[in-house]
This record gives C-alpha cells, sequence and structure tokens, in this order.
C-alpha cells in the first residue's frame, strides 16, 4: 500500500534565475555570458549587479555557477 512513498521536495527557481528570467533577451544573453564567463568573479559580478540595481548575493551566484542551487533540480 505505501509502495513508492518519498517526500516530496520543493521545486523553484534560485534568486539568480528568477533574475535571469525577468530580463529581457538582450539583458539575460548579457547575464547568462558573464555568469559562463570565469573572469568574472563572484563578488565582481555581484558589484555590477548591484551597481545597476539588481540586488543579488556572491552566495546565490556561487550556487547557480556550480549547480547546487534550487533551480537545478526543476
Amino acid at each position: 500500500m505505501l509502495e513508492g512513498l518519498e517526500p516530496t521536495s520543493r521545486k523553484y527557481s534560485c534568486k539568480t534565475n528568477t533574475i535571469i528570467q525577468s530580463l529581457n533577451e538582450a539583458d539575460k544573453k548579457i547575464l547568462l555570458n558573464a555568469l559562463d564567463n570565469p573572469e568574472w568573479t563572484n563578488t565582481a559580478l555581484t558589484v555590477a549587479l548591484n551597481n545597476r540595481g539588481i540586488k543579488i548575493s556572491r552566495y546565490s551566484i556561487d550556487s547557480h555557477r556550480n549547480k547546487v542551487c534550487s533551480c537545478w533540480r526543476i
């Protein structure tokens, strides 16, 4: 009767992915390229985004880059 009983997991986008999805196509492409560019450190990217009014922490960027955030389970 209880075969296959497993806890449900919450699946939601992380802060980084939420921001990515909120941008227009041109800005989305720029941010995705920056995330893929190892020359951008997490801290430098955070500062650049915060200076442009996008509030995000370096920890959110780090989790997303390392694919350990919640959105990679979606």
